[in-house]
């Protein structure tokens, strides 16, 4: 009896053992962060915290509980990627896990919380605390985008896709900033892959700060149709031309079309794209030069003018700018002082190059450089562009000897729609008596006729005369314009001067007399003054008839 007690005994402490045993066998060895994110945005709507887990049993599966999950703020929802490690064995077994907590879009502040895990669904043997601040959102969605993206059948029939942005002229990076003034080209296509016509898919685009949740550019194209299968590719160019409006935001380039399936219920279709958040750099020390004017062509021996805004993109102050435009060949290297430029201002750069008696007829490229107080080229801090410029210049007209020297200025005009009048001097440089034929070509553009008041003369060596260049200015021309003075003699091209001129609006000459009194704020009085007039003079006509009776 006894050794049955004994044996009861033995195997009662045995099997408390392996009891002891296995229950350790499925115990958590540990739970270790692998990763979890420093903030997230408040418009995310979630985030992952990645960890792993260990169970170093022979035996059996450790599970944790979903719902142990503990915070203090509410609104929050839980989830795994995995809901249990699998079976132990004698080496240990480790699995990553993956938490995504979801918030509401009202939350706010620091996301806290435990991650519990246990052997059991109720034991918790491991805790994983975290917390987790949110920022404010950075990436608003324009509304155009938003109606766009709940139009019925949303990137269905109707596909439209970005293909290429490029920085066209300027000083940007086709993926990762542009400057004020770029010039930027993209190129658009738009599907119709569906089984009907789709009929006035309109495209609209715009540049979206999201930081002010704002358009600083938008526009639209002319409306079109697609047959089905059919494609229509869009090439859509802007300027950042307002420098001082452009700050160190991110902005987005967004482009959508709406249409209208040619089907029963003429169902509406819209899809959008967009490119990355692009920064508009305002902070470099950098000057460039813009809107440069010069003549295309010149001839030996002559002077050429160039004109140029001298911007400066920053937004501090430049001290003692200067701008050397040079050509080794040619022997140019004039220093041109512009002086103190303000921020996102400019000034005006204006020079005359001469051109030598002696270059070969060719194309030449006069390089433009901009410098700094310290005599150092403007480079970009983004990826260290110098701030220079070629100006293209194709030089004739040398190939007969120069006989005959031109300058001119302006006399008279520089009003759309009126005449503009140019003295011009002719100068015979030859080595005898010549006679010359004057000839203004070139204006055609701007310009409906040109006179000379004495287009053919006889000048001896040396000798100098003045004429008069009437030209027509049209109604509608504006901005700086250009002619050349061409003299020949003996059927021979001997000069020819390129002129540059300004012409501005014409101001209503009726306003200018009466001092604009018959604007629409007057008119009513005047109306009103005018028929009392009429009522006085009728007045005293009937008055003297009464008295001659």
């Amino acid at each position: 009896m006894k050794s049955k007690i004994l044996s009861l005994f033995s195997l009662s402490i045995l099997a408390l053992v392996m009891f002891a045993s296995l229950a350790s066998a499925v115990s958590l060895n540990g739970i270790n962060l692998i990763s979890s994110p420093s903030s997230v945005s408040n418009d995310a709507g979630s985030f992952n915290i990645v960890f792993n887990l260990t169970n170093e049993g022979v035996a059996g599966n450790l599970y944790y509980n979903l719902s142990n999950f503990t915070s203090s703020q509410s609104g929050l929802t839980f989830s795994f990627d995995d809901s249990a490690i699998a079976d132990g064995s004698s080496t240990a077994v480790t699995e990553i896990i993956t938490a995504t907590i979801s918030f509401s879009a009202s939350q706010t502040g620091t996301i806290t919380g435990n991650i519990n895990v246990g052997n059991t669904a109720d034991a918790t043997d491991e805790t994983l605390a975290f917390s987790v601040p949110l920022t404010a959102s950075t990436s608003n969605t324009p509304s155009d985008i938003t109606a766009c993206s709940t139009t019925t059948d949303h990137d269905g029939d109707l596909d439209l896709r970005i293909r290429d942005i490029n920085t066209i002229k300027g000083f940007g990076d086709d993926d990762n900033f542009w400057y004020p003034l770029d010039e930027v080209e993209v190129e658009i296509k738009v599907e119709n892959n569906g089984d009907d016509k789709i009929k006035n898919i309109e495209v609209e685009w715009g540049l979206y700060d999201v930081t002010n949740d704002d358009w600083v550019i938008d526009d639209k194209e002319n409306d079109f149709s697609l047959k089905s299968g059919k494609d229509n590719t869009l090439t859509i160019k802007f300027k950042l031309e307002q420098v001082n409006d452009f700050q160190e935001n991110d902005y987005v380039f967004y482009v959508w079309a709406n249409g209208e399936v040619n089907d029963a219920n003429n169902t509406n279709v819209c899809d959008y794209d967009s490119q990355d958040p692009m920064e508009i750099t305002n902070d470099d020390d950098f000057v460039i030069l813009y809107d440069i004017q010069s003549p295309e062509t010149a001839s030996c021996g002559s002077e050429i003018q160039i004109t140029a805004d001298v911007m400066n993109l920053g937004d501090t102050q430049q001290d003692e700018v200067s701008v050397v435009i040079s050509n080794t060949e040619l022997g140019i290297n004039k220093v041109i002082d512009i002086g103190d430029i303000n921020d996102f201002d400019s000034e005006i750069l204006d020079t005359f190059i001469e051109i030598p008696s002696d270059a070969e007829e060719k194309t030449y490229f006069l390089i433009a450089r901009v410098y700094d107080d310290n005599h150092d080229i403007y480079e970009t801090s983004e990826n260290n562009d110098k701030s220079e410029f070629s100006i293209s210049l194709k030089i004739n007209s040398c190939s007969v000897s120069s006989s005959a020297l031109i300058s001119a200025s302006l006399e008279s005009g520089g009003k759309a729609g009126e005449n503009l009048v140019v003295k011009a001097t002719i100068t015979n440089s030859g080595t005898s008596s010549a006679t010359y034929t004057i000839n203004a070509a070139g204006y055609a553009e701007w310009a409906s006729s040109a006179s000379i008041d004495q287009s053919i003369f006889t000048l001896d060596k040396g000798n100098s005369k003045e004429i008069l260049i009437t030209l027509a200015v049209n109604k509608d021309a504006v901005g700086q314009k250009q002619f050349n003075i061409e003299v020949i003699s003996g059927n021979k091209l001997v000069a020819t001067q390129p002129v540059q001129v300004e012409i501005q609006k014409t101001s209503s000459g009726f306003a200018g007399i009466t001092g604009n009194v018959f604007a629409d704020g007057n008119k009513y009085l005047w109306g009103i003054g005018i028929l009392n007039v009429i009522l006085i003079v009728f007045i005293i006509i009937v008055a003297i008839r009464v008295a001659r009776k």
